[in-house]
């Protein structure tokens, strides 16, 4: 087996057994369910990563790895935060007002395309932007509109990576919004490959494919070990095991070193 084809089947384990240990996690109190639905969250963006890259789509594997990044970021600095429970509040009253910017732009969209919408059904989702949770994100600009927070903490992604306890979160980062942005985003560059394939099939390619799906699957799996540590109320995982499986990723990283490869992502234990 390649070292691909055993970072993949390490990270189904990992899934299987996050998956498991979720079934059997049933938190009494409102914070540690808070973890587990943030952790379950984390399961789900894992597997598409995993089901991604299983089947050779390393570019847009990327994409959730991105995503579960920026839960990992987020996490972090809720966790750093004074008082816990009072940023998870915010967090989900973040996330309330977002499902309702969201709904009344849906329906705003359908009216300005002819299509009809209940009038009740806009003045309703209208009305719910008055709600005095959501007063914390709001300002007024100079021309009397509405201004709307951009994050429930004030801060983008690149800032909260700034922010982190780990010194390799903004190598992180710059991997993922800067090397492999051109995959997220259909550029060019994530589709040259295909076309010179095609056009040009005798020319060598500049990129190691092989090297960027094990960084991609790596990520994902370290990302994902950190999140789970870091949430207090997640299922418990025994050390021995995250050690295991954190030596044996080593290990396969290891390996692509040695055979010259580059190592697209840099790791800490």
């Amino acid at each position: 087996m390649t070292a691909v084809g055993k970072l993949i089947e390490l990270q189904a384990q990992v899934i299987e057994r996050a998956r498991r240990d979720t079934l059997r996690h049933n938190p009494p109190s409102e914070l540690g369910r808070f973890d587990r639905a943030v952790f379950e969250r984390a399961v789900s963006v894992l597997h598409a990563v995993y089901v991604l890259a299983a089947a050779g789509h390393w570019e847009t594997a990327n994409a959730p790895v991105r995503q579960l990044f920026e839960l990992l970021v987020n996490m972090e600095y809720l966790v750093s935060c004074p008082d816990r429970e009072l940023a998870a509040i915010r967090f989900m009253q973040f996330g309330s007002l977002q499902e309702a910017l969201g709904i009344l732009g849906e329906l705003e969209l359908a009216h300005a395309r002819g299509r009809k919408i209940p009038v009740a059904r806009l003045l309703q989702a209208k009305s719910a932007l008055d709600n005095p949770d959501y007063a914390q994100f709001k300002t007024t600009g100079a021309n009397g509109q509405t201004r709307w927070a951009k994050s429930w903490s004030g801060k983008n992604i690149r800032e909260l990576s700034a922010a982190s306890p780990s010194e390799l979160r903004m190598v992180n980062y710059q991997t993922l919004f800067s090397t492999w942005s051109e995959q997220a985003h259909a550029a060019p560059g994530a589709l040259v490959r295909g076309i010179i394939s095609s056009v040009f099939p005798e020319r060598p390619y500049l990129s190691d494919e092989a090297a960027e799906t094990e960084a991609v699957v790596a990520m994902s799996i370290v990302q994902f070990l950190e999140l789970w540590k870091l949430l207090p109320q997640a299922p418990e995982l025994e050390e021995s095991v995250r050690s295991e499986w954190l030596i044996r990723l080593q290990a396969l990283m290891a390996i692509r070193r040695a055979d010259g490869g580059p190592l697209l992502i840099e790791m800490e234990f």
